[in-house]
């Protein structure tokens, strides 16, 4: 579910609230995010909003995140549009299918998932 849907002069903005206590995603990986991305794509595609601009941003926002500044933000790059929705198409493809193959990467030490995951050395196979 979107958390917000911010909208001026300019078009619609998209912020999912991150209440994580963990470090934010880093630049990259919001720049990459599937879940951003799959926001402005459904912001995109929903007669409704459309009729209200198109999807300028899409962001992480972290109100908990201490900053000397300001609210800290993470930010899709919207350039990458085509690619995650095709990405998506071929993660609804792989869901359907059942293919699950576990990909490790630095989002591992924040995964809810790690004790059954079987790439993870407290993990293992959990249906049989």
């Amino acid at each position: 579910r979107i958390d917000r849907i911010e909208l001026d002069d300019e078009g619609v903005r998209v912020v999912d609230y991150k209440t994580t206590r963990h470090s934010p995603a880093t630049q990259q990986e919001a720049r990459e995010s599937l879940q951003l991305g799959f926001y402005a794509l459904a912001v995109g595609a929903d007669e409704d909003l459309r009729q209200l601009g198109e999807p300028i941003a899409a962001e992480f926002w972290y109100p908990l995140h201490e900053s000397k500044r300001s609210l800290t933000t993470r930010s899709l790059d919207l350039a990458n549009l085509p690619e995650i929705g095709q990405r998506l198409i071929q993660l609804g493809a792989d869901i359907a299918s059942e293919k699950w193959e576990p990909v490790a990467g630095d989002w591992c030490d924040r995964c809810d998932f790690a004790t059954s995951c079987p790439i993870q050395a407290q993990g293992g196979d959990q249906f049989i």
